[in-house]
Formats: C-alpha cells, structure tokens, sequence
C-alpha cells in the first residue's frame, strides 16, 4: 500500500512538472503547429534545426518568427512556408454573370460588342456546373441567341450591299478587300459568340433542358446556317485546290476579265481569292456549334424535337462525310455522338433508320478499313479518331436496331452485318500498347455489334 501511495505521489509530482512546463513553452508550440509540415516530435520540444537544406519543387519562404517579433535571425526556429501556387482569379459569378449579361443586352456599337463578348468568354471560360446553371437562370442563353442573330444578319447585310455595288474591276478589287476586313471581323465576333454559347452549356441536363425549351427551336437554325456555310465554303476551297491551284472561271463579264488580264494581274487575284476562302472557313465554328447540339441532345425530351427538326440529320451526315482533314476531328465525332444519342429515343429510330444514306453512313464509319486512304493510317492521332468515331457509330446502329420495325431492313444494308463481324473479330491492333485507351475503344466497338 506504502508503495503505490508512493507511485500515485510522484505521477502527481510529474504531471504538475509538466503541466507547468507546458504553459511556459505554449507560446513556441504554437509558433511550430502553424507550419503544416512540421515533424513530429515529444510536446513540447520543437523539431532540431537540419543542417542541410531542402529541395522543394513549390515556392518556398524561409522566415522566422524571432524576425517577424524584433527583427533577429534566429536560425533554431526556422519555419518553411509553402506557397500555394497562382490559380486564375475569378470575380463573383453571381454578379459577373448579370454585369456579362446586361452589357450584352445593351451593346449595339462594333467595339462595344467586341468587348461584351470578350468579357463574357472570360467569365464563362470554366467548368462548374452550378455557376453554369446560374448564368443560364439569369438569361445568358437568351442574350447570346440574340447577340448572334444580330451579328449574322449584319454580315449578311453587309455581304448583299458590298455585292450590289460591285460595279467595274477597280471598285470591285476595293471593295473586296473592303468586305474581307469587315467580314473577317463579323467571323471573329461570331466565333467568339458560339464559344461563349458552348460554355454556359456546359450546366446540368435539368438546365439545359430549359434553356432549350427557351431558346433552342431559333438557336438550332442559327448553327445549323452557319456549319452548312462552312461546310460549303471548305468544299469549294478543296475542290478548286484540285484544279491545278488556279482559280476556277466564272461566268458573265468575271470570266471576260478573267481572260483578259495579265499574269501578274491574274495572280494577284489568285491571292485575294485564296485568301478570302481562307477567312471564310473557321474549324472553331464547326467544333464549338456541333458541340453545342451535343449539349442540347443530352436531354432527353428535347431529342424526338431535334430528330424531325428540318435539316439537322442531313446536315452532320454532311459533317460526317466531309474528308478527313478537312472538318475537325472533333466535329465529325460530336455529330456521330449527336445521332447515337438521338437513336436512343424510341420515337426517332423507324424515321432515322429510314433517312437516306444515314445507315450507309455509319457502315461507312463501321468499315474504314475498306477504304485505302484510311486503312493504313500514318498517325497515332489519326487511327484514334477512326477507332472512336468506329465506336459510336456502332452505339448508333445498336440503338436503332432496338426497335422491331428496324432490324430486318437493317439486315438487309449492304455491308452491315459484314461490318459488325468484323469488329467482333478485332481484338489486337497494330498501334496497341500506346495508351489513350486503344483496347477500351475495340471493346466498346465489339460490345456494341455483339448487341445490334
């Protein structure tokens, strides 16, 4: 009993030698816990001052706190802060979004319409989902579809009035370069327009849902004008770049003019032809306005509205049809994904699976290897896009081969079933083993014929 009286007394004894120890020296400990990457050691003693020093790939800031009390080093309590790195400042959404949106409202004038867009590329230049939704909610979607109804009507406008007042060579050389100038900034505005539709987009399907219900039967028209212009003017400039690089004749007095002037004369128009198609075709407008159909067809109850909507099949079979290295990869696989998607309303697949050429088109799609040009691609990237794009359109035809009505006339394309077996038996490909998902995207494909 003596002895554990004894033991009890002297743990009391330490306890109270601790304690007070401990209040004299609170002050240092926490100067020490501040840092985050202190070592652990007993309470109190701080951690020993190393001897070397330390290699950190961020930023750091040796201080101490003696200096920061009086001034004087004192190396024993050295405290290494890390700082965060630089991330991009972004002001309230709550009220950048409604600033963005009223400026836009209001701006008539070129320069003031330029700086309103810029500004609201940068406000929606991000990727949450719930800021997204608020710009939607606060009218964003309203204000860009009028914003670039204004803008295409203008370049319109100004495309038939420089057009009339075409009168002789010189005027129309003039005038030309004139429309070049003011037409290349009608492409930009519009440009940056659509990017800054395709970012607000990006919101929850509940939002965009509604967003379509608001706007998307005038926006559709709108992008599906602006992706067949462009479709037009990157096929008239392929076409003429096969005729010997020379400027295709023209009909009435251009081709008389044409004839008559000199080789120097000819080849300067030669440059200001190229250089007008050059400005004309923008890869941005195709990538960003077939992606903003993507967003829409995510929902689906606005799907069966999209399908019967009139010239939107046609048009991304255009899209997809158009020659590699023409369109944008990104655009021919955005309007593969559009169809798949529309497919998967039971509504659309007995009237898309009687559209015309549309199967063909995805058998196409199917069976790139048939085709010399793509059978033996030269790039990594290139055989990537063929694989992804031969993966959604499989998921399109397993989607229309659903309904009843669509499998026996399926059965009977040309090409279909062959093209299906042959998925089936692609396991191995020549560029496996280089990542980015070789053998997930010839599963996806196998999948998909196995169930259509």
């Amino acid at each position: 009993v003596r002895l554990i009286f004894r033991l009890v007394i002297k743990k009391k004894s330490d306890l109270r030698k601790r304690s007070k120890k401990l209040m004299r020296d609170f002050p240092e400990m926490a100067e020490a816990m501040i840092d985050r990457d202190y070592s652990s050691v007993p309470i109190p003693t701080l951690p020993p001052p190393s001897s070397t020093s330390t290699t950190h790939e961020t930023r750091e800031t040796s201080l101490s706190w003696k200096d920061l009390s009086d001034g004087n080093k004192m190396s024993e309590k050295t405290v290494v802060i890390n700082e965060p790195p630089n991330k991009r400042q972004r002001i309230a959404p709550s009220t950048s979004a409604q600033q963005v949106i009223e400026v836009l409202n209001f701006c008539v004038a070129r320069h003031d319409r330029v700086a309103a867009i810029t500004s609201a590329c940068e406000s929606f230049n991000h990727n949450v989902e719930s800021v997204h939704n608020e710009e939607i909610g606060y009218g964003a979607d309203a204000a860009l579809c009028k914003h670039l109804a204004l803008l295409l009507l203008k370049e319109q406008n100004e495309a038939r009035r420089m057009k009339s007042r075409k009168k002789i060579k010189e005027e129309e050389d003039k005038r030309l370069n004139s429309f070049d100038s003011i037409s290349k900034g009608f492409t930009e505005e519009i440009s940056r327009t659509v990017e800054a539709l395709e970012m607000i987009y990006r919101a929850s399907p509940d939002y965009v849902s509604s967003s379509f219900d608001r706007v998307g039967l005038e926006l559709l028209p709108l992008l599906l004008g602006i992706i067949n212009n462009e479709l037009g003017s990157c096929q008239d400039t392929e076409e003429e770049t096969k005729e010997s690089g020379v400027r295709p004749d023209r009909t009435g007095s251009e081709s008389a003019l044409g004839t008559a002037t000199g080789a120097d004369e000819k080849k300067e128009q030669e440059e200001t032809y190229n250089a007008a198609n050059e400005r004309t075709f923008s890869p941005t407008l195709l990538r960003k306005c077939t992606k903003i159909i993507g967003h829409f067809a995510r929902v689906g109850s606005a799907t069966e509205t999209m399908a019967y909507h009139t010239g939107l099949i046609s048009t991304l079979q255009w899209v997809i049809n158009s020659p590699i290295g023409i369109v944008p990869s990104e655009a021919r696989l955005n309007s593969l994904w559009i169809i798949a998607n529309l497919a998967c309303n039971t509504e659309n697949m007995v009237m898309m699976a009687c559209t015309p050429d549309l199967i063909d088109t995805l058998v196409k799609q199917c069976r790139f290897n048939d085709d010399e040009k793509l059978k033996n691609p030269e790039t990594f990237t290139e055989y990537m896009h063929l694989i992804r794009a031969q993966s959604i359109a499989a998921r399109a035809m397993l989607n229309l081969s659903w309904a009843p009505e669509n499998k026996i006339p399926m059965s009977e394309v040309d090409n279909l079933v062959d093209g299906l077996i042959k998925m089936l038996l692609t396991r191995t490909s020549e560029w496996g083993g280089r990542g980015r998902g070789v053998s997930t995207f010839l599963l996806q494909s196998r999948r998909h014929a196995a169930g259509a």
